[in-house]
């Protein structure tokens, strides 16, 4: 899909790495300049090995065929296509507005004022997009880079070319792009719940920080009621149906799922009652990736010691900070 004239920022080149080498990266012949620091398309080669990535719509591309065959990001292409074309909700994402994903973030890193972060904040799964384009636009003295499997970071790419500070990859979290000790802060949420093997990308987005950073993830908790789990149990293995079958099956369930949340006052998410739209967008989220782990504090524990990380404490059902302490 062509989102016009989409542009990555050269300075973007500074932290990328080759995902096989890890050697650095530059920019081969037939790159379509916007200006003298801005890409529109073209290809990235590896000084090391001599792999190539492709720049698409000024986002770089890295294990394009992997992604392509990979169903979770297919998933997530259709789902936040599906999002941004008001399928669902209409303005906020999953019942959350601009504002409840900052208060969000700034909790998990016990910020008190988001608008003077300096350093790098990768985001790993950024879904539509509004944490970091919102954080980019409210901290410009950060580097705001998001990635994302699916082909959101598309969507959102013509936006974020108003902003120098926020960066976008399209990759697997798994095998980040991004060259280790380079991020001050990473954040991932509701993401690698979705993963093969969340152990393994923990691990991953744990060496891209640095030395004093910190690192912040959200993970579904097995112990905490959740209808959607259910939902998903009862229906099998739905993440290999249409998404039309999904979207309309979405919508079908909505709202027997609000009735039983607002009957039972049991609410899976949020500690309130959510709207069918939103409903819907979380019954379509649940069953569409191929992977939902539910998570214990046990499992927590161990991808941490797995990763070594000696310093962690559970901040909420089941968010983890974890820095470098002593």
């Amino acid at each position: 899909k062509d989102y016009g004239a989409c542009t990555m920022k050269h300075s973007l080149l500074d932290i990328l790495c080759c995902i096989k080498c890890s050697d650095n990266l530059f920019f081969k012949e037939n790159i379509l300049a916007a200006d003298k620091n801005e890409i529109e398309s073209g290809v990235l080669a590896c000084e090391g090995c001599g792999t190539q990535y492709p720049i698409i719509n000024g986002v770089p591309v890295f294990q394009a065929d992997a992604l392509d065959q990979n169903v979770t990001a297919k998933a997530f292409s259709e789902q936040w296509s599906a999002h941004k074309n008001g399928l669902f909700e209409k303005n906020d994402v999953f019942g959350f507005t601009e504002n409840d994903y900052i208060s969000h973030f700034c909790y998990a890193f016990d910020i008190r004022n988001h608008h003077s972060l300096k350093g790098v904040i990768i985001e790993a799964g950024i879904g539509s997009g509004c944490l970091a384009y919102t954080l980019a636009k409210e901290s410009p003295q950060s580097i705001v880079v998001g990635i994302d499997i699916s082909n959101s970071v598309f969507a959102l790419s013509y936006t974020a070319r108003e902003l120098p500070n926020l960066h976008l990859i399209q990759c697997d979290l798994a095998n980040p792009p991004i060259k280790k000790g380079t991020a001050d802060k990473v954040y991932s949420s509701g993401v690698l719940h979705h993963t093969e093997n969340p152990s393994i990308g923990l691990s991953r987005l744990w060496s891209l920080l640095n030395n004093k950073g910190e690192l912040y993830f959200w993970v579904s908790p097995s112990y905490v009621h959740c209808a959607y789990d259910w939902l998903r149990k009862i229906l099998g293995h739905p993440y290999k149906w249409t998404s039309k079958v999904r979207y309309s099956l979405s919508w079908i369930l909505a709202p027997i799922m609000w009735a039983y949340f607002f009957s039972t006052k049991r609410y899976s998410y949020k500690q309130s009652q959510e709207t069918v739209g939103t409903i819907a967008f979380r019954i379509f989220d649940n069953i569409s990736p191929e992977f939902q782990h539910r998570i214990s504090k046990n499992e927590v524990a161990a991808w941490c010691n797995r990763a070594g990380i000696k310093s962690f404490k559970i901040i909420n059902d089941l968010g983890v900070l974890c820095s470098h302490g002593s």
